[in-house]
């Protein structure tokens, strides 16, 4: 739905949001808004300019009870040109960005919980007639991006290649024996994306009984007393107690059935996973 601009209770323009895209810059990621405007026919007379454009954007999760939250300023591509009726109709398009860092791409996701995204475009700008001027605002615009939608924003953005604390995560070009194991860890993620919690951690399972077989490292328990553990040793203890805790989520009995998995749980899993599938790549290349 169209948002009006109005001067002394004269609509003469009306714009419109429909579209988020996302791009990764250097160490930051980038939003882009575009924004449609249509100006209606004013007579030369009454000609009115809009200057001064900016705005801010807003998050908020699907049923959410509360306000949404500010993520930040939106700053105008290139040049702030006004923009000016005439005595026809105008079509303009204005571009809008915001940066952000993993942080608040980690915060949406906390709000998003797998499912649809709904944000608040709130645009600023003064309208001009003559010697008059006077300060445009209207309610905020709701554009709500869906699941999928917002899923193909996280992967042009880069969101999946890399977890938030950065592990780098290895290829099987750089290990063909560890294909497997890099294919359940994206599957990991998908899931993780999708808010599909307990399917996340269980793919986690999957990553660890591949790297085992890739590896010809099937893991026991370590024998060593915890003080005398080699670094071997103790990587193998990690990967025995994560194999524990993703069991959970692969087998349900009467236990592991009233466990619930949430966000956190996903991302610990996967994190842990795959800085031992980034230790194994480095540790058996070779």
């Amino acid at each position: 739905m169209s948002n009006n601009w109005t001067m002394n209770s004269q609509i003469f323009a009306a714009w419109d949001a429909s579209k988020l895209h996302g791009t990764r810059g250097l160490g930051f990621y980038q939003f882009i808004i575009p924004i449609e405007i249509t100006t209606h026919n004013v007579p030369n007379a009454q000609k009115i300019t809009v200057t001064n454009i900016s705005g801010a954007l807003r998050v908020q999760g699907v049923g959410s009870q509360s306000n949404p939250t500010l993520l930040g300023r939106l700053v105008q591509q290139g040049t702030n040109y006004p923009i000016a009726t005439s005595e026809h109709i105008g079509n303009h398009q204005i571009s809008f960005e915001i940066e952000l860092d993993a942080k608040r791409i980690d915060a949406i996701e906390q709000i998003r919980l797998g499912e649809n995204l709904t944000f608040s475009i709130e645009l600023y700008a003064t309208a001009n007639r003559g010697e008059l001027s006077q300060p445009l605002y209207q309610q905020p615009h709701q554009l709500t991006i869906s699941q999928s939608d917002w899923i193909k924003v996280l992967e042009n953005i880069g969101y999946r290649k890399t977890l938030l604390i950065e592990i780098p995560v290895p290829t099987g070009e750089a290990n063909p024996a560890l294909t497997e194991a890099t294919k359940h860890l994206a599957n990991a993620q998908k899931q993780m994306l999708h808010g599909h919690y307990r399917e996340a951690v269980s793919a986690c399972r999957d990553i660890l009984e591949s790297l085992n077989r890739s590896i010809n490292d099937e893991v026991e328990p370590v024998q060593t007393s915890k003080k005398k553990r080699d670094k071997r040793e103790r990587f193998l203890a990690i990967r025995t107690a994560l194999l524990e805790l993703t069991h959970a989520a692969k087998h349900t009995d009467e236990t592991t059935s009233l466990i619930e998995w949430n966000l956190a749980d996903a991302r610990a899993s996967i994190s842990l996973a795959a800085t031992l599938l980034q230790w194994a790549s480095e540790e058996y290349s070779g």
